[in-house]
């Protein structure tokens, strides 16, 4: 991602993003090189506090950036599944979730399938409609 399209992108606040925001944050989360840091997952709290909309989400959920962190990192680990609401997460549990998608998707045949899997199994991570659209 070039510089110009990087500082746009950064500025957006959460309620603008669209599939192309997540595709181009998730490239950079994947293969954004950080200078200074040996490992992806060291450089999610600084993606996540330069960009706008994502300060956003992790204000609406603090525990977000534990479960990039444990995504990124990309270990094996027992599949525990965890029925907590989206809102009502702790860090002790998105870090749990970020651990259990690695082994999905290595239990199927695609990547969809995977998720697909991941999310049943963790119901807090099926897309659920943004804040300002739910009911209080």
């Amino acid at each position: 991602m070039h510089g110009t399209s990087r500082y746009f992108l950064q500025q957006r606040s959460l309620a603008d993003f669209d599939a192309d925001d997540g595709k181009a944050i998730g490239a950079r989360l994947m293969f954004g090189k950080i200078k200074g840091e040996q490992h992806r997952h060291m450089g999610v709290k600084r993606i996540f506090k330069c960009h706008k909309g994502l300060v956003e989400l992790e204000k609406e959920y603090p525990w977000i950036t534990f479960l990039f962190e444990e995504l990124m990192k990309g270990h094996l680990a027992m599949n525990t599944p965890k029925n907590s609401k989206l809102g009502n997460l702790s860090v002790k549990e998105a870090m749990a979730i970020g651990k259990s998608l690695v082994p999905c998707l290595k239990a199927r045949k695609t990547p969809q399938a995977g998720i697909y899997q991941w999310q049943m199994q963790n119901p807090s991570m099926v897309s659920a409609p943004p804040a300002s659209e739910r009911c209080s």
